[in-house]
């Protein structure tokens, strides 16, 4: 079955002048051009002004926070070293990884520290923070890696979406 083209569609036909096509673009523009002042939600609590400086804010407050880009330069510091011990403390706690020997034969992938800072929404310190990161890049699959890490659901989370199936009778597969 073919479709005819609907009757509310017409093909313009071309103009050939180019003047009336540069006067017809330019009405086109004037019209469709608003005067009002766009001022972006302040979602985030950051302070700002009328002429919209939240981001101007908030370069300034991370700016006053020296965040190092090496090991070298955070371990002189103790905000970063304690950072780095609660990181290591997590990862134990969770139980990450399990320490093995390596074989002779294998060279073990590498790792760095990743440093940032968290900020509350008025721009004052909340807590440093330290990532340590295994450095994918040198990764192949059936020497390096198996599978593929996932997030893990805590146990509360578990709980919570099983109470709530059981009280609305969701079928759980």
């Amino acid at each position: 079955m073919r479709r005819s083209r609907p009757q509310s569609l017409s093909v313009a036909h071309p103009i050939s002048d180019p003047t009336t096509l540069q006067i017809q673009s330019v009405v086109a523009l004037s019209i469709r051009l608003s005067s009002r002042v766009s001022i972006p939600p302040n979602r985030y609590g950051f302070p700002s002004s009328s002429s919209g400086n939240s981001i101007l804010a908030l370069t300034a407050a991370l700016s006053n926070f020296d965040i190092p880009t090496c090991y070298s330069h955070a371990a002189k510091h103790d905000c970063w070293q304690q950072a780095m011990q609660e990181e290591i403390a997590a990862l134990e706690a969770n139980h990450t990884w399990d320490i093995e020997p390596c074989p002779p034969i294998i060279v073990p992938l590498g790792c760095k520290w990743v440093y940032s800072v968290k900020v509350r929404s008025d721009g004052s310190l909340d807590r440093y923070k330290a990532r340590l990161v295994a450095l994918g890049n040198n990764q192949e699959y059936g020497v390096n890696y198996e599978e593929t890490i996932a997030p893990v659901a805590k146990m509360t989370i578990v709980r919570t979406i099983l109470a709530l199936a059981a009280s609305s009778d969701w079928p759980l597969h």
